[in-house]
């Protein structure tokens, strides 16, 4: 019995990695499309980088990214989410983002 639920706690840590190892990749990607935005890449400070299921199944990746303005300070943490192939800021649509954002970055 005892290790039979051992097998079971170790198949499902086995099924979460293959996720984990997914949603990885992604936030990887998102942090790449973001870091080709700004004007110093490198600097970027990214947080609350969480992914998003959408009904049709595709997976969104939702975060804050701090980066440095034109005189060189922190310009504070901005909203964006990515796709994987793309990624958008409030900049970008600031009539539509906010309520994007919303339903899709705060289920």
């Amino acid at each position: 019995m005892r290790n039979g639920v051992l097998f079971l706690l170790l198949l499902a840590a086995g099924a979460a990695q293959a996720e984990t190892a997914e949603v990885y990749l992604l936030k990887e990607k998102a942090r790449e499309l973001v870091r080709a935005r700004l004007k110093d890449p490198d600097a970027a400070k990214f947080q609350k980088l969480e992914p998003h299921k959408l009904e049709n199944g595709a997976t969104i990746i939702c975060g804050e990214v701090n980066s440095k303005n034109g005189y060189g300070g922190y310009a504070g943490f901005e909203k964006f989410f990515s796709t994987g192939s793309s990624v958008r800021f409030k900049a970008d649509s600031p009539s539509t983002f906010e309520g994007v954002y919303q339903a899709v970055c705060s289920k």
